[in-house]
C-alpha cells in the first residue's frame, strides 16, 4: 500500500502525482493500443509540449453547482454543464451514464467533500504550473518510451463512479477522484470512493 503522505502539502502533491501517474498510463495504454482507439479527428501528438488539456468542463460543472445543482436542482446541471459540455465530456456522459440526477445526488451525498474539493479542481483550470507539471511528467514518459502518444485530456467532474477513460476523444479523467488536499473532510465517503481518492 501506498504511504499516506504525513506533512502538509504533501497529500496535494501526491494527488497531482497521481493524476500525472494515471495520464501516463493511459498515454503509454494509447500509444500501445489501436491507433483508432484513440486517434481524434485531429493530428496525433507526439510532442509532450503540444499535448491538449479541456478544462472548460470543470468551471462549468461549478457553475452549475452554484446555479442550483448544489442544492438539488438537476436542471442546473443539465443546462449549464451537460448540455454545454466539451466533445470529451459528452463521450463521457454516454460510455459512464452520467446524468443530471446522479450529479444532484452525489453532491447531495457528499457535500462537505464537494465543497472542499472546489479550489483544487478549479486550480487545474486556472494554474498554468500544475498543467506544466503534467507536462514534465510527459516528458519523463516520452523519454523512456519514445513511441508515446499524447492524446488530449479532458479534465470533467463525473459521477464518482469512475476515475476516468478514453475514447476517440482521448483521455477523460472524472477529477473528483484526484483533488483531495490534506483538510478535505472524507468520512462522508463511501469505501469505493474513500478507497480511490
Amino acid at each position: 500500500p501506498l504511504m499516506e503522505p504525513s506533512r502538509p502539502g504533501q497529500r496535494r502533491k501526491h494527488a497531482w502525482w497521481r493524476v500525472a501517474t494515471i495520464l501516463g498510463v493511459l498515454a503509454i495504454t494509447a500509444a500501445c493500443g489501436s491507433d483508432a482507439a484513440l486517434r481524434p479527428s485531429s493530428e496525433v501528438i507526439t510532442d509532450p509540449g503540444q499535448a491538449v488539456f479541456v478544462t472548460t468542463d470543470i468551471e462549468r460543472f461549478w457553475a452549475a453547482y452554484d446555479a442550483g445543482g448544489a442544492n438539488g436542482t438537476a436542471s442546473a446541471f443539465q443546462v449549464g454543464y451537460l448540455d454545454r459540455g466539451s466533445s470529451g465530456l459528452r463521450d463521457f456522459i454516454r460510455l459512464r451514464n452520467l446524468t443530471a440526477e446522479n450529479l444532484v445526488n452525489m453532491v447531495r451525498t457528499y457535500p462537505r467533500y464537494f465543497a472542499d474539493i472546489r479550489a483544487s479542481t478549479l486550480r487545474l483550470a486556472t494554474d498554468e504550473s500544475v498543467q506544466n507539471r503534467i507536462r514534465d511528467n510527459y516528458r519523463k514518459i516520452a523519454d523512456m518510451y519514445t513511441a508515446s502518444v499524447f492524446p488530449p485530456v479532458t479534465f470533467l467532474i463525473g459521477r464518482f463512479s469512475t476515475g476516468g477513460t478514453t475514447s476517440e476523444n482521448g483521455m477523460l479523467v472524472g477529477l473528483e477522484f484526484y483533488a483531495i488536499t490534506p483538510s478535505t473532510p472524507l468520512d462522508e465517503l463511501g469505501p469505493f470512493q474513500r478507497d480511490n481518492v
